[in-house]
């Protein structure tokens, strides 16, 4: 997989893991342990999917997006409504991702538990803006790098 992403001529790759439906760590989660830690990568955010889960784990989120569009600072959970915890989304695999050094957090519902309001039919549009976050926040601070403070 590292291979794939560093071979393709455009910035940035978009890269997706799924838990194959495993408990625990699956595949998944080791692939995106490698490519995360990869040096020649650079990972800019990541999308943190909601599930119902019973081992309770969870994950750290910098800003949520529940169905209907709506951007909060609370967690939603797997049908895409708001959740109580502020700053944090469950899900039974997502814990991975406060292991990994990944400056920037979206939280969505289940894509495929939303009553079909993100499927590829309608554009996806809460995945849609979760990447558009996610590039938005990697662009400013970027331009902060550069000390440029216009944006």
């Amino acid at each position: 997989m590292v291979a794939m992403i560093l071979s393709t001529p455009y910035d940035p790759v978009l890269v997706m893991f799924d838990d194959c439906g495993y408990r625990g760590e699956g595949p998944g989660e080791r692939a995106m342990r490698v490519v995360a830690n990869h040096p020649d990568i650079d990972v800019i955010g990541a999308i943190a999917v909601a599930s119902k889960t019973h081992l309770e784990e969870w994950t750290h989120v910098d800003v949520s997006i529940d169905r209907f569009g709506e951007l909060s600072a609370y967690g939603v959970d797997k049908s895409g409504l708001p959740d109580m915890e502020l700053g944090r989304l469950d899900g039974d695999t997502v814990y991975v991702l406060d292991e990994l050094d990944i400056p920037f957090i979206v939280g969505v519902g289940d894509i495929g538990k939303m009553s079909g309001i993100d499927t590829a039919e309608r554009g996806a549009p809460i995945t849609r803006q979760a990447v558009q976050l996610i590039l938005e926040r990697s662009a400013r601070n970027a331009s902060k790098e550069r000390g440029n403070t216009d944006s």
